[in-house]
C-alpha cells in the first residue's frame, strides 16, 4: 500500500523564481468571468432577436397573411364553402401561429381538424428566423398533410400566401371526387 505524501507546508513545492504563484489564480478566475460575461451578454442578444423576430411575425400577419387569409375565406363563402382562422400568440404549448382552415362545401362544422379538413398553417420559428409552412389537403378523408418550403419573412407577399392558400384548394379539390 502506498502512502500519499503530505507536502511540507514549510517547503515550497514549485521554485516560481520570484513570481507569486497565485497570481495565476486570478488570470484563470479573469479567464472564466470574462467568458461567462460574454455567454450572458449573447443570450441577451440571442433575447433580443426572438423578441424581435416575434414582434415581426406578429405585424406581417396583421397586415399581410391574416387580411390574404380573410379574402380566401370570403370568396369560399361566396363560392358556397367556408372557413375560419386561427391565431396562437407565444406560450408554453405554442409558439405564434396562424392557421387557415378551409371547406370546399359549406362552413366549418365542429372544431376543424389536420384529418377533415384542408388548412394553411403558417408557424413562427424564432430559432431559424424563418416561417415554418404546413400544408394539409384533406377532403372526405382523402389527402395529405405536410410540411412545405419555409418563408423568410422578408418573402411574405398577399400574392404568395394566396398562391399557398391556392395550391391546398387546387389538391383538396381533386378529392372525394370519383374518377
Amino acid at each position: 500500500m502506498s502512502e500519499i505524501e503530505e507536502p511540507d507546508q514549510d517547503r515550497e513545492a514549485i521554485d516560481t523564481g520570484g513570481e507569486d504563484p497565485l497570481t495565476e489564480i486570478d488570470e484563470i478566475v479573469g479567464h472564466w468571468s470574462d467568458l461567462r460575461q460574454e455567454s450572458l451578454s449573447e443570450q441577451a442578444r440571442a433575447e433580443i432577436e426572438h423578441m424581435r423576430f416575434q414582434q415581426e411575425f406578429r405585424d406581417v400577419t396583421g397586415s399581410v397573411i391574416r387580411p390574404t387569409m380573410e379574402k380566401a375565406i370570403e370568396r369560399l363563402r361566396k363560392d358556397g364553402g367556408g372557413g375560419l382562422i386561427e391565431e396562437h400568440d407565444v406560450d408554453i404549448l405554442h409558439k405564434p401561429r396562424i392557421v387557415l382552415w378551409m371547406s370546399l362545401e359549406g362552413e366549418i362544422t365542429g372544431t376543424p381538424r389536420e384529418d377533415r379538413n384542408p388548412f394553411l398553417r403558417l408557424d413562427s420559428d424564432v430559432v431559424h428566423r424563418c416561417i415554418d409552412v404546413w400544408e394539409g389537403d384533406m377532403v372526405g378523408g382523402q389527402g395529405t398533410s405536410r410540411a412545405a418550403a419555409p418563408l423568410a419573412i422578408s418573402d411574405v407577399t398577399s400574392a404568395r400566401v394566396m398562391g399557398r392558400i391556392i395550391d391546398v384548394l387546387r389538391r383538396a379539390g381533386t378529392h372525394g371526387v370519383a374518377q
